[in-house]
């Protein structure tokens, strides 16, 4: 599944394999957030089932939704290549699951 994410294009076969071995997966109920908007940025999710929504929030509370992402596509993958903090939130739209690369395991490979 990782060899869909653009930013991976560039790795080899064996790169890519230890990125795999490296990353974790995690599974969250509908209506969860994955990320916060603002919070410290650390891994990229790649979505392997179910769907989220990709938003910012105003002074007041009020939801913008950006996108609404689902199997095969990922968010997050800025965390890997800057040390900025989470530009929008994600919210579980139904049961997700996703595969997990975290920054340190990202820059071992």
């Amino acid at each position: 599944m990782l060899n869909q994410v653009e930013i991976f294009h560039g790795l080899t076969e064996p790169e890519l394999k230890a990125l795999e071995e490296s990353s974790t997966t995690r599974a969250s109920p509908k209506n969860t957030v994955v990320i916060h908007e603002n919070d410290p940025a650390d891994s990229l999710f790649v979505i392997e089932s179910g769907r989220v929504k990709v938003y910012c929030s105003d002074k007041n509370g009020k939801e913008f939704i950006m996108n609404t992402l689902g199997p095969g596509d990922y968010f997050g993958e800025l965390a890997l290549l800057d040390d900025a903090t989470r530009s929008a939130s994600v919210r579980t739209v139904e049961k997700s699951a996703f595969r997990v690369v975290m920054k340190d395991e990202f820059n071992g490979v």
